[in-house]
């Protein structure tokens, strides 16, 4: 059972975050079922909503945090990502920063990364930065075709490509 908690800041990110999820259930359909939880940031000051997500993150093998290519994460995801971080006993996994390409920002938010990055560390975390198209047929809500796994790119240190709810606060 691969266990994956989203955390994402708007509808937008979460549709990116979605159909990164899909990508994944459709690469390893015959190899590992997965739990995926959701968590809308915007529910994170919530204590019992704060308390359920960090319990997820906490026992998840892979965390994905969707936010936009903006330069900072909000002070509430920081102190959200601090509060699971104290509950995290496993030493495996990964911690994913997912961010939507805007036509002003082609490259992960180095504040964000760096930040995220030093996270992943001090929990032993793999860490990865995905960039994701922020197409308009996402921002309206239009079914989006196949996700090539092209659509998602890591920043240009790596040079690589890459491309079942069950609980969670969702919108």
């Amino acid at each position: 059972m691969c266990k994956i908690a989203v955390i994402y800041h708007d509808v937008v990110c979460r549709d990116l975050a979605i159909r990164l999820c899909d990508r994944l259930l459709q690469t390893f359909v015959n190899d590992l079922d997965f739990n995926v939880t959701w968590w809308g940031i915007k529910y994170l000051p919530d204590p019992k909503v704060a308390w359920q997500a960090a319990r997820a993150a906490a026992k998840a093998d892979l965390i994905l945090i969707a936010v936009p290519g903006q330069e900072h994460l909000s002070g509430t995801l920081k102190a959200w990502v601090e509060h699971w971080l104290c509950y995290r006993d496993a030493s495996e996994g990964a911690l994913v920063l997912v961010q939507a390409k805007s036509e002003a920002r082609i490259q992960p938010s180095r504040a964000a990364d760096d930040y995220l990055r030093a996270i992943a560390n001090q929990a032993k975390l793999d860490y990865l930065t995905l960039i994701g198209p922020e197409s308009d047929a996402v921002r309206t809500g239009v079914p989006v075709g196949g996700f090539s796994p092209q659509a998602f790119q890591t920043d240009d240190r790596f040079g690589r490509r890459y491309g079942a709810p069950e609980w969670g606060i969702n919108e």
